[in-house]
């Protein structure tokens, strides 16, 4: 039963770079489009009172709405990869922090199983917003291999 929770989040938290609105495998992709960085004040008046989209590698959508105290309660679905579940959709709920901080920085904490501290998803990013598309790095040094979390913010 461990190892199957274990490969339920795991495939959970495993982000997909791709959006489906715009397939960028790279930040600098998203900023020779028109990607452009969110400053700390921007994301302070974008971010609260949103819903936050974004998609896993098992193809399950996660959201939640960004609570104006810094709260979130977040939604996700992802599909079992073993035990009796196996290939059936998985709902999951969990609580969460969210803020912005210096130097404008995007950072949440979703504690996916609050009995099991590796499963805290623990996120502070960089945010490019294109369109109606936010793109999400940990590092924007390297334009060509930073890894993505592409994710929406809906009013």
């Amino acid at each position: 039963m461990k190892t199957f929770a274990a490969a339920v989040l795991l495939a959970f938290l495993s982000l997909n770079p791709a959006h489906a609105q715009e397939l960028f495998k790279t930040l600098g992709e998203v900023i020779d489009k028109g990607g452009i960085k969110m400053s700390k004040d921007e994301l302070n008046v974008v971010v609260p009172g949103t819903k936050h989209n974004s998609r896993t590698n098992a193809f399950g959508l996660r959201n939640w709405i960004h609570d104006p105290e810094g709260r979130l309660t977040a939604h996700g679905s992802v599909k079992a990869q073993g035990g009796r579940a196996m290939g059936r959709e998985l709902d999951i709920t969990a609580n969460g922090t969210w803020s912005v901080i210096d130097p404008g920085l995007y950072c949440f904490t979703i504690d996916w199983n609050p009995r099991n501290p590796e499963s805290t998803e623990k996120r502070c990013m960089i945010v490019y917003k294109l369109g109606d598309s936010y793109y999400g790095v940990a590092s924007d040094v390297d334009k060509t291999s930073a890894q993505m979390l592409a994710f929406t913010l809906k009013k």
